[in-house]
């Protein structure tokens, strides 16, 4: 048991390792490594559970290029610095824009206790706020799409 713990755990730092220089490869490259790695995932389990090469080789091709071309768009897609900060500064103004809009519901509802005679009750709700926003910014530099 100790073992498969042991070897799980060394394959885990090896892998760790191996992905921590992939921050500056090139979107080639990424696609080619993680095209690789989604092949040899998907083939590996294919061939050894015994499915006809007929099939299990397609598959796999598939699922590499699938994955390849996955990480050639991300990589080439990434915001630059100036889209960044776009769309930090733009999130700010939103998420300001939400907090105003709940402290005037707040204060309406407490008006509206206050006025009916309710008490206010000490246990507030949980103030929610979203993981993910999505805003416009500007385009990168380096598009070449048209500017309608």
């Amino acid at each position: 048991m100790k073992e498969n713990i042991l070897k799980s755990a060394g394959v885990a730092a090896v892998l760790a390792i191996g992905f921590s220089g992939c921050s500056n490869l090139t979107p080639g490259e990424n696609a080619g490594l993680f095209g690789t790695l989604a092949g040899v995932a998907v083939g590996v389990p294919l061939a050894a559970a015994g499915v006809d090469p007929s099939i299990a080789i397609p598959v796999t091709i598939g699922a590499a290029a699938l994955v390849a071309g996955a990480a050639y768009v991300y990589a080439k897609h990434q915001a630059d610095e100036q889209q960044r900060k776009i769309a930090e500064a733009r999130a700010r103004l939103y998420m300001a824009k939400v907090a105003r809009e709940r402290e005037e519901q707040q204060e309406e509802a407490a008006a509206s206790r206050k006025s009916s005679g309710q008490v206010a009750s000490k246990k507030k709700a949980p103030v929610q706020t979203p993981r993910y926003i999505a805003v416009e910014t500007s385009k990168g530099e380096g598009y070449k799409g048209s500017s309608a």
